[in-house]
């Protein structure tokens, strides 16, 4: 049995890590939600590593701007929320920095909770893998790379990336993180198809769909839930609720219905997005009085939602959805209500509804084809009931239970797989180390360090050449290097930053290490703001970048070091 696991009751510990969670309520958030709660009321000790709610608005809410980190607690899991850049327009760019920062403090974090018997590591970002890698060198535990939606194909397809080589790139992160993964598991069988065109083996990967809630009593009554969300009770609804963004090509929806006639036939919008104000404005210029837009709901209004509608609408933009099942789709089955799904004839949605006979599937980018299909819904009641039953008898393959404890026995056998045998098991007793003379070490080249930082940022000559504190051979390499005088300074005091805990053969201090980085990034900008009050010297935008870079790499330095002691000891 593995010795971390729960008192040894075969129960596991777990570590879940992904930049969705609730109280997100679309998305990826809802399904890690999920799997947290459900592993955790299975007696399994759950820590989850993500970032503060920011989707599908891409805005924090007001009380987490500026918070690093932030530790929730319930019975059972644990909840790190860790500091990420959101951009207020969700460009290729800002997206890359914003997956980039959540990667980059969620590694400080997980490296320094209790060693798991196995982790969950979700995609997106796909550069999650990177560090999954990473955390799973040093720390020795086993991870399931999950993925929700293969992004360099959705960028592609999308026309989001257009430089060759940040594509190349990205598709070797992918196989590369494919290659170094324990498992790769993926929610539909298009996203398996691919896993395998990509050269991954068939007997590492894992079928693990999204799971659905289903209640016996599922059935609503549908002129019951007809007020509100502007329309009345005789009228035909089109409902779609979810993200409003690229991936949805709702545009060409919108186009649609500026060709519809009848005045029975109303359509509901919910959500939000980084395309929601683009398309209210197209709705408004397209004298659309017939669409009505409401903001995400609570789940208990949103199922009323649903009730609601007459059918339900999944639409993909072109080339988006060739191994991608919008996770919209289940809740829309489970309600039951028939689909009207506009994607790709060889995408898995097509391919879906085709196999469940659940619905009708239209090409993206056809108004006309689409608007003639909604007109000629109303009067095909037999029809729509026939696929809503269809979807019920379809989705029950995906109810929690089903597929959270098939997935669940992969995370047993491979927490036994890589369980540690007695002699890789630390000796009852260590020798007592000398922690406090070694702290004391580290203390005072802080304090050395500091007085450097304070004197080369404020002395009157930048220069190294003739410096009374430095070898001939060090100012020569500083005034060849220029960069290097910033970057280098920067970098060695973060990376001993992890030694500076009193315990920190123990346990690595986060506190000391976010507290320390955050002075150190005051201190570069306090120096060169104040270098303008100097007659020699003079404000450089380039010494605050690398600065910046000299305090990032210093701590994954340090980070990795004190884990190489750890393991050392």
């Amino acid at each position: 049995m593995n010795p971390t696991s729960e008192q040894n009751t075969g129960k596991l510990r777990i570590h879940l890590w992904g930049i969705n969670y609730a109280p997100e309520v679309v998305g990826i958030a809802v399904y890690n939600t999920m799997l947290a709660e459900w592993l955790a009321a299975r007696g399994h000790r759950v820590n989850v590593v993500s970032a503060f709610p920011y989707y599908p608005e891409w805005k924090k809410l007001p009380g987490d701007t500026g918070r690093l980190y932030r530790v929730e607690e319930s019975e059972g899991l644990t909840l790190h929320r860790c500091w990420h850049y959101v951009p207020e327009q969700a460009t290729a760019l800002g997206r890359i920095l914003h997956e980039a920062s959540f990667v980059f403090t969620s590694l400080f974090r997980i490296m320094t909770l209790p060693k798991a018997d196995a982790a969950i590591v979700v995609s997106p970002p796909l550069l999650l893998g990177a560090a999954a890698w990473l955390f799973r060198l040093f720390r020795r535990t086993p991870f399931i790379f999950h993925v929700q939606d293969l992004q360099p194909d959705a960028a592609v397809a999308l026309g989001m990336i257009e430089r060759r080589r940040i594509l190349d790139l990205l598709y070797a992160l992918e196989t590369f993180t494919y290659a170094k993964a324990d498992r790769l598991s993926g929610i539909a069988p298009g996203m398996l198809e691919a896993f395998a065109i990509k050269g991954v083996d068939k007997e590492k990967t894992i079928f693990f769909p999204n799971a659905v809630g289903i209640s016996k009593n599922q059935t609503q009554i549908r002129d019951s839930s007809r007020d509100g969300f502007g329309a009345e009770k005789c009228e035909f609804r089109v409902i779609y609720s979810g993200n409003l963004g690229v991936k949805q090509g709702l545009n060409s929806v919108l186009e649609a219905i500026a060709l519809i006639r009848r005045p029975d036939i109303r359509f509901v919008i919910c959500g939000d997005g980084a395309r929601r104000k683009e398309l209210e404005s197209k709705a408004a210029e397209l004298g659309l009085h017939q669409v009505y837009f409401s903001d995400l709901l609570p789940q208990a209004d949103y199922e009323r939602l649903l009730a609601s509608a007459d059918i339900c609408l999944v639409p993909q933009a072109k080339g988006s959805g060739a191994a991608f099942l919008p996770s919209k789709l289940l809740s829309i089955l489970a309600t039951p209500k028939p689909v009207l799904a506009i994607s790709d004839a060889s995408s898995e949605v097509s391919r879906t509804v085709k196999m469940g006979n659940f619905g009708i599937v239209v090409e993206p980018n056809a108004p006309q084809k689409l608007a003639a299909l909604i007109e000629s819904l109303p009067e095909q009641t037999d029809q729509l009931n026939r696929w809503a039953e269809n979807g019920r008898d379809y989705v029950a393959q995906f109810a929690v239970d089903t597929v959270h404890q098939s997935f669940e026995r992969q995370l047993e056998l491979l927490a036994r797989q890589h369980a540690p045998t007695l002699k890789d098991l630390p000796p009852l007793q260590s020798k007592p180390t000398k922690q406090s003379s070694t702290v004391w070490f580290f203390r005072v080249a802080a304090g050395l360090l500091t007085a450097s930082l304070i004197y080369y940022s404020f002395k009157a000559d930048p220069q190294f050449a003739g410096d009374p504190f430095l070898p001939a051979w060090l100012e020569r390499l500083g005034d060849h290097y220029p960069d290097a005088r910033t970057l280098a300074p920067y970098a060695l005091y973060s990376s001993i930053l992890p030694f500076l805990g009193r315990d920190y053969r123990r346990q690595l201090s986060i506190r000391i290490l976010a507290l320390g980085s955050v002075l150190l990034f005051a201190f570069l900008i306090l120096s060169e703001l104040l270098q303008l009050a100097l007659p020699t010297r003079y404000f450089s935008a380039y010494d605050l970048i690398w600065g910046s870079f000299g305090i990032i790499i210093g701590a994954l330095v340090g980070i990795l070091l004190w884990l190489w002691v750890i393991r050392s000891s």
